[in-house]
């Protein structure tokens, strides 16, 4: 889905991204999806996808996308996510560095 590739790229303008996450022994977890598609797309069109991420709340985050053609919006959607131990895969905080970034480029934007 286009939403992860945009999720990533997102994630990618912090200190490393997902992978500085890894890094930290902490894997974020995809828990719930939505996508509402209001207009087709073909194989050849050229997409914007633009994400942002929203309500940090302890081991939970949220984003939200919208994916435009042209200048026009063609879906959105939403996805859920939770931070878990790379280990034992129990629930664990966003990283503050992480949630301190995002809220400041959210901010900005």
């Amino acid at each position: 889905m286009w939403f992860e590739v945009a999720r990533v790229d997102y994630l990618a303008r912090f200190r490393g991204g997902y992978s500085s996450l890894r890094e930290d022994g902490v894997e974020a977890m995809t828990i719930e999806a939505h996508a509402r598609y209001l207009r087709p797309a073909y194989f050849d069109d050229r997409l914007t996808i633009h994400a942002r991420c929203v309500d940090i709340r302890g081991a939970r985050f949220r984003y939200e996308y919208a994916v435009e053609r042209g200048g026009e919006m063609i879906a959105d959607g939403w996805t859920g996510h939770a931070c878990v131990d790379a280990v034992t895969h129990r629930p664990t905080r966003v990283p503050d560095w992480l949630v301190s970034e995002i809220r400041a480029a959210e901010r900005a934007a």
